[in-house]
């Protein structure tokens, strides 16, 4: 499992692409501190972060072990495939932690630079920002190991509608129910999607390893 761990960690480094990537994030969350405006704010922390840099290591070593073969080739080696499957997810896990840590440090100094983050309203955000990550753990990773790095984009943009469809419904068709939500009301909401979204981690996590035991490399 360590030498899944090495090998992917050194293929995504290894690439100047991939840190291009990463160095515009970055760019990106330096940028969002000092924006008054909350919209882009959220943009680059809900769906930017989780929904496309986080799983962005898994996307380009499978690619990369697509097009070399070494998907099939490291069966042989003395490696059990649970193995393989669970250095991914410590990858996957470690690279999501450091989005929200990234985001927390974002949210907290743009509230001291601007205040266009209320401090009263971090917490709610980092707890969207989890449930958010755990649901595009829980899709993003069985799709990219079972079924290839090319189809996951429009998983991403599916995931995208839903959420936007979503919140836009929230807001724009049923405001009466809106305005009466109650700070209470928000906790049970946000306790239940926290509930929900870790089962499609957990799901999403014995799928794969299941079918991934099962999958045919030849």
């Amino acid at each position: 499992m360590k030498g899944v761990i090495a090998k992917d960690l050194y293929e995504y480094f290894g690439i100047r692409k991939n840190l291009i990537y990463t160095c515009l994030y970055l760019i990106f969350i330096i940028g969002a501190i000092f924006t008054k405006n909350v919209f882009p704010i959220y943009i680059i922390i809900i769906y930017i972060g989780p929904m496309i840099l986080s799983p962005n290591i898994l996307q380009m070593t499978t690619r990369a072990d697509d097009v070399s073969g070494f998907s099939y080739l490291q069966l042989t080696y003395p490696i059990k495939r649970n193995e393989i499957v669970n250095g991914k997810y410590i990858i996957g896990i470690f690279s999501y932690l450091f989005n929200m840590l990234l985001s927390t440090l974002m949210l907290f100094l743009n509230n001291k630079v601007t205040g266009a983050i209320k401090i009263e309203y971090i917490p709610y955000i980092l707890v969207l920002i989890l449930i958010i990550s755990m649901i595009s753990f829980g899709v993003n990773y069985p799709v990219y190991m079972l079924i290839g790095s090319k189809s996951i984009s429009t998983y991403i943009w599916i995931g995208a509608m839903m959420v936007g469809s979503w919140i836009m419904s929230a807001l724009f068709f049923n405001l009466h129910t809106v305005n009466n939500i109650t700070v209470s009301d928000i906790h049970k909401i946000l306790s239940i999607a926290l509930i929900v979204s870790l089962i499609i981690s957990l799901v999403g996590y014995f799928i794969t390893l299941y079918f991934y035991n099962k999958k045919d490399f030849a």
